[in-house]
């Protein structure tokens, strides 16, 4: 099971996790490859981890052997066959764990080993906070969805609803308005939260009558539509990605004190639920770019 954790850390593209990682279980789990060249190696793929263990050898308040790392050497290797080996590296590697995978594995050593939050960052990297969410989003999931639905119908896939779940608005909103957790599994199961993200729309539509009542019909998506008036930004074709973001940034760095406080004060308001999408859509594209460059 370290196996796939570790593999997450990587995959996950953040160079702390797997340093912690690698540091927990004191080495590396999948050996790095290179290729004999003379007297010295030339690494054709695991340059990241061994960045890592030269760090640790240097730095005499991390105890561990880390002046020698697992390898596997090729003493010849055709150039097609390097190719071959970071694609399958970077494009098809180990198969990362998908998100209902790692809460149930947490769950798991949360609840039979016994591992405490602080334990299970340190095992696997992430925060407290994350942790406990995924915990918590997967006996909620087994609670709630699984009675709903039969064992084909089960989708792992829906996880990150349960995960959104966990907001604190969002179930006293469902109480407020009179619904049960295992009506929110049902409206889960039944496509009216779909994409998942729009869980934490929920206090905003349900709090509006009209509102309320289409999502129970149409779901969350044309529901939530009824209850903004963005304006509608034309041309945006006409300038790139770059200048896109380029203006976004100056925006946020010319953003008012007060403007950031009223923010910090209401996490749940409108605004921050942008930011909040924005930076979720941002992550899918950072991850894809950061998986076909390693």
């Amino acid at each position: 099971m370290r196996d796939a954790l570790e593999e997450d850390a990587g995959a996950g593209g953040t160079y702390i996790s797997l340093r912690n990682s690698i540091r927990t279980n004191n080495g590396i789990i999948h050996p790095i490859i290179v290729i004999a060249q003379g007297e010295r190696y030339k690494v054709i793929e695991g340059n990241t981890r061994l960045a890592i263990y030269h760090s640790f050898n240097s730095n005499t308040n991390i105890k561990g052997n880390w002046s020698e790392i697992p390898c596997v050497v090729y003493d010849e290797i055709e150039d097609k066959e390097i190719d071959a080996i970071r694609l399958q590296s970077h494009l098809v590697g180990p198969r990362e764990w998908d998100a209902y995978s790692k809460g149930k594995y947490l769950y798991f050593l949360s609840q039979q080993s016994y591992m405490t939050a602080g334990e299970l960052v340190e095992f696997c990297g992430g925060n407290s906070h994350q942790v406990n969410r995924y915990i918590q989003a997967y006996s909620d999931m087994e609670k709630y969805y699984r009675p709903e639905v039969t064992d084909d119908e089960f989708d792992p896939t829906r996880f990150s609803a349960f995960v959104e779940f966990q907001k604190t608005n969002v179930r006293n909103a469902i109480h407020k308005a009179d619904h049960t957790f295992h009506g929110f599994a049902r409206w889960v199961k039944d496509g009216l939260l779909t994409p998942s993200q729009t869980v934490r729309n929920l206090p905003a539509i349900l709090d509006d009558q009209n509102a309320h009542s289409i999502f129970l019909v149409r779901g969350a998506v044309e529901a939530y539509a009824t209850l903004t008036n963005a304006p509608v930004l034309t041309n945006l074709n006409n300038y790139s990605i770059e200048d896109l973001c380029n203006a976004v940034l100056q925006r946020f760095d010319g953003l008012k004190l007060k403007d950031f406080e009223y923010y910090c004060n209401n996490p749940e308001s409108e605004a921050v639920l942008l930011f909040q999408n924005l930076k979720d859509q941002l992550d899918v594209y950072l991850e894809r770019i950061e998986r076909f460059a390693r």
